[in-house]
């Protein structure tokens, strides 16, 4: 979730400061710059894109998976070293890194891994919006306006599913051709 506001920020532009995750699992992305809208719906969508992305390419359980395993310790690390600020957040994603590369030992341990913690990351998304009308949606309301955070909230679910739909037709196409 707060990866996602961090890239949103700066493919809109913008400048990521610092990401901090705390102990009851809520965090917080300082940022500068970039598109706010953006940035704000990051969390959400990201969340969804991450996990759609990540069940997508744990199907495979080939050379892939293993390149995609690769780009998120190294993702991982970026964020470490550049935009993690407390102790407890650098601990946690030097344990996912530890995580992520002894998995890569094993194809298919690796493949169902990813596709168990994108279906995870996809659901969150919902679990997210017990907590969303009081932080993100809310700032997402004060920021683009309109339409109140539990407009915005169905909005950004139907994104998720769609990106879930869209997910699930490559999948079938995919697994059609095979």
């Amino acid at each position: 979730h707060e990866l996602g506001h961090a890239l949103f920020n700066i493919l809109s532009g913008g400048t990521v400061h610092a990401m901090v995750i705390h102990m009851d699992g809520s965090g917080e992305t300082l940022t500068s710059g970039g598109s706010e809208a953006l940035t704000i719906m990051g969390g959400f969508i990201g969340s969804a894109l991450f996990g759609n992305l990540l069940f997508y390419t744990g199907l495979k359980a080939n050379q892939t998976t293993k390149v995609f395993a690769f780009l998120l310790i190294i993702l991982f690390i970026l964020a470490s070293v550049f935009w993690m600020k407390t102790s407890f957040t650098i601990f946690w994603m030097i344990v996912y890194v530890v995580i992520i590369w002894l998995l890569t030992f094993n194809s298919k341990i690796l493949s169902y891994s990813f596709m168990f913690i994108g279906i995870l990351s996809t659901v969150y998304v919902l679990r997210d919006y017990d907590i969303g009308p009081s932080s993100d949606l809310k700032a997402y309301e004060q920021t683009i306006g309109f339409f109140s955070a539990t407009i915005w909230m169905y909005v950004w679910l139907a994104i998720a599913i769609g990106l879930c739909t869209l997910n699930g037709y490559f999948i079938y196409k995919t697994s059609k051709i095979n």
